[in-house]
């Protein structure tokens, strides 16, 4: 148990190193955080996302996993080096640090749940954990290895993340793997704490960190059975990259959201979205919009186009049977309201998101980064309404098994949104 721990941890400090490259790339362009724990936090998020679409890229041309993870290491070790002087720890107040100990503990509190579970949801044993599985045994990127699956269009951060756990290990280890997945979210929770202590006080930091991670879905997403899906991935850098786009760093936050349909191809929408409106609105980033766009979709969608495989996963337009409309449109509204409204598994974070929604409209309405969010989720769950109602598939059936992973991509944004409209409205107060 202790080999396959290690094991997980030798894959998150690669994954960060990366991240610190990337963002050492970056730094001429973008002030950096003096925060060590947003610092690490947004490092994991860049280089899981960065190392596993260049691993996925690489193998096209024939270099297995295991070599490209050996390039990442030595990457790793040219980004610490670079950014060795932002490990210098700035000394916490008291109530900073018992903010942080509470948090992470329950974090860990979180992650002890894993190994007395299996992935065991329909998604995990379908297809994310046998893809992991082949992966690590094929170690290349093509037809051969995904198509015996479902979904072999599917985007590959999740599945390469496990099997680069599993090519460390030299076996297909479910625990190695959730180790390198604990740390995504991790990686999150460290970024939000951070932007919370920037905006309120340590308690009610811990007050908007708990109402997200004590819902029930979040938490199995984390350390559950339903810790084998890339589902709380889409929420993660969907609200990462809000985070650091309301945080002062523009460029960080386009990347987070761009690397959304690496993690699922749900996210696309969202991408799309935001990356259009401030395209519209935002004049220095429009070069950084296009290159991104280009090397992040772009390249797995060349790679999809490449392998062949059938992409087309909800919009199968030739097999939708003749329905009443508005009956399925309306039925798909009713059924996202009342997932909303289901405090079992969600707490009360949609009431709170919708109480200040409503509360901070005019504010909403004036900042033109909030509005580009705001409308970003819009899009979101109007896509998800249409997919629910022109699903090839029995309506009902559908929407019962998808509606709270669908969900759960909206849950972080919403809080963090919830938060930051929270704490803007008693400063102007």
């Amino acid at each position: 148990m202790m080999f396959d721990l290690v094991v997980g941890f030798i894959i998150l400090p690669i994954f960060i190193g990366v991240g610190a490259f990337i963002e050492w790339l970056l730094k001429k362009h973008e002030t950096s955080s003096t925060s060590v724990i947003w610092n690490i936090s947004v490092w994991m998020l860049i280089g899981g996302g960065i190392t596993t679409l260049a691993q996925a890229v690489l193998t096209v041309v024939g270099v297995p996993l295991s070599y490209s993870l050996v390039i990442a290491g030595v990457t790793a070790v040219i980004g610490f080096w670079k950014q060795r002087y932002f490990f210098h720890i700035h000394k916490p107040t008291f109530h900073q640090l018992w903010f942080w100990m509470i948090t992470f503990a329950f974090c860990a509190v979180l992650f002890t749940r894993s190994f007395s579970r299996v992935m065991y949801t329909w998604d995990s044993i379908a297809f994310w954990v046998p893809k992991m599985v082949a992966l690590s045994e094929s170690q290349l990127v093509n037809t051969h290895t995904l198509e015996p699956f479902n979904h072999p269009e599917y985007p590959l951060l999740l599945p390469i993340s496990g099997a680069d756990a599993m090519i460390i290990a030299q076996k297909p280890n479910e625990t190695a793997a959730k180790v390198v997945f604990f740390g995504y979210s991790l990686a999150f929770v460290g970024m939000f704490g951070v932007f919370l202590l920037k905006y309120n006080t340590p308690w009610k930091a811990l007050f908007w960190m708990f109402l997200l991670l004590s819902s029930f879905i979040v938490r199995e997403h984390i350390a559950g059975e339903y810790a084998g899906t890339a589902d709380i991935l889409v929420g993660t850098y969907m609200a990462g990259g809000a985070i650091a786009s309301l945080s002062g760093q523009p460029i960080i936050g386009l990347l987070l959201w761009m690397m959304l349909p690496w993690a699922k191809s749900e996210g696309l929408v969202f991408t799309l979205a935001v990356s259009g409106l401030l395209f519209l609105w935002n004049k220095p980033l429009r070069p950084w919009i296009v290159g991104f766009g280009i090397v992040l979709i772009g390249s797995w969608r060349a790679i999809v186009k490449w392998m062949g495989v059938d992409s087309s996963q909800y919009f199968k337009l030739n097999e939708i049977y003749a329905r009443p409309w508005i009956a399925y449109a309306t039925y798909s509204v009713h059924a996202f309201r009342e997932e909303f409204r289901n405090i079992q598994k969600w707490n009360f974070i949609f009431y709170v998101f919708l109480a200040q929604t409503i509360r901070s409209f005019s504010a909403i309405w004036k900042n033109k980064w909030v509005m580009t969010i705001y409308l970003g989720l819009l899009a979101q769950i109007v896509m998800y309404i249409v997919i629910c109602t022109i699903t090839p598939e029995e309506q009902a059936s559908f929407i019962a098994a998808a509606i709270s992973r669908l969900a759960l991509h909206l849950a972080p944004i919403a809080v963090v949104m919830a938060s930051y409209l929270h704490a803007k409205k008693h400063q102007s107060t």
